[in-house]
């Protein structure tokens, strides 16, 4: 009885986290990363938080794009907010 209510509570977990989408801050954070990614392409964006917080990684230490990367995002988010 036990092992059955624990495989339906994993499923009922596994059903609830695959409903789940992205927020609105996630999905404006994914388009402006694609977006800056088409222009600097040595910099991708790894992971971004349901507030819209994202994380980076560079091909190389040290690289020159990462600070215009983060101002395109910043700027790219604003432009879409600004359209929806």
């Amino acid at each position: 009885m036990k092992r059955a209510a624990f495989i339906i509570m994993i499923g009922w977990m596994a059903v609830g986290c695959a409903s789940m989408g992205n927020t609105v801050a996630q999905d404006m954070t994914w388009e402006a990363g694609r977006i800056c990614n088409s222009r600097y392409p040595t910099v991708q964006m790894e992971r971004v938080d349901p507030d819209g917080r994202y994380w980076w990684k560079g091909q190389y230490a040290g690289d020159k794009a990462i600070p215009d990367f983060q101002t395109c995002v910043t700027a790219e988010r604003e432009r879409i907010r600004a359209a929806k």
